[in-house]
């Protein structure tokens, strides 16, 4: 199996129980979970060796952060520890037409304030075929997008391919503080996860939408014709784009769409009609993974790529917490069975 390794922060999840609202829970259950610790944990679960690298504090909860992603066959040898503090994030649960709600209690947290001098690549590297990061880490701090970039052009150096999720958080910064350090990273990206609003807005494609943000996503013609440029303007070989219907908070309808840097192609996955969702958090996470397991098994087979990862990112919404506990035979039993529901006897 391919070697990757993620980069990025992990957070202790505080959640809601029983879609109950903030003001009304006296108790919240626990996980831990983060964008590059999402993928990775899929990743993991579909058979590849995976290496997961941040900085966490020297503390018991900490230690329990690690020892989750460790249960999950992730490879933990390469988080520094120190620093005061791991961040973490409060989810209020939506249901039907009341939408979910995430409070973060994250600065100050030790990746947001680790350098890069206190990572050792050579070893972090050794054996590596690709790295995933996102822009969430590069959100959190100035330090945070240093280090992003640092992790990037270390694995460029390397020859190491690059797969980028742009995830665009509004609670961590503005788009145009992204826009002064995502272009720099989706220059060394080799596949980029962005929607035509990330594009235009934060990546200086030509702007077709105006203030009608909408257009984009109702709008086929228009949205690839913003992923194209994309791919054309920083020589990005896949572009990828999630395609979510939201009928209500507990009903979504899945998909997504890739496009051929290299030809212009773009293709469209399978939609998965998702009812009752359990938990979405970590639906892109889920999609990023499938996309890259496929490609890191065969880089031009892109058709395949989006509906392993679309089926993925359905799978996902079923299961409770940030990690899509999920092996690559149940994503390719809904590829096959488009999500009947049947027991398999």
């Amino acid at each position: 199996m391919s070697d990757i390794v993620t980069m990025g922060e992990i957070l202790v999840r505080l959640s809601t129980i029983n879609h109950n609202t903030f003001s009304q829970s006296g108790e919240f259950q626990v996980n831990y979970g983060g964008g590059e610790a999402n993928v990775a944990v899929s990743l993991a679960g579909f058979g590849h060796n995976v290496r997961f690298v941040t900085k966490l504090p020297d503390n018991a909860i900490a230690d329990c952060a690690i020892n989750e992603l460790y249960r999950m066959h992730v490879n933990t040898d390469y988080i520094v520890r120190g620093g005061e503090r791991l961040g973490s994030y409060y989810l209020e649960s939506g249901s039907s037409v009341r939408a979910s709600r995430v409070i973060y209690d994250r600065k100050h947290s030790s990746i947001s304030e680790a350098k890069p001098e206190e990572f050792d690549f050579d070893k972090i590297y050794d054996g590596i075929k690709w790295l995933h990061i996102s822009g969430i880490t590069a959100g959190i701090s100035r330090e945070g997008a240093e280090l992003t970039e640092s992790f990037a052009r270390e694995a460029r150096l390397r020859n190491i391919k690059i797969s980028l999720d742009i995830n665009y958080r509004g609670k961590l910064w503005s788009m145009e503080e992204a826009g002064k350090v995502m272009p720099s990273l989706a220059e060394l990206a080799d596949i980029a996860f962005a929607g035509p609003v990330d594009c235009i807005k934060i990546l200086g494609c030509t702007d077709t939408i105006g203030d009608d943000t909408g257009k984009a996503m109702a709008d086929k013609a228009v949205g690839e014709q913003v992923l194209r440029e994309l791919a054309e303007k920083y020589n990005i070989r896949y572009v990828i784009n999630s395609q979510r219907e939201s009928i209500s908070a507990t009903h979504n309808i899945i998909g997504a769409r890739i496009i051929n840097g290299a030809t212009g192609e773009c293709v469209y996955s399978s939609r998965y009609d998702v009812d009752s969702i359990v938990d979405r958090v970590g639906g892109g996470d889920a999609l990023a993974a499938g996309v890259l397991s496929s490609l890191a098994y065969d880089y031009e087979d892109f058709a395949r790529a989006i509906e392993f990862g679309a089926a993925a990112s359905a799978v996902k919404h079923t299961i409770n917490g940030d990690y899509n506990i999920a092996s690559r035979e149940l994503v390719e039993e809904l590829m096959v069975s488009g999500g009947n529901g049947l027991i398999k006897r």
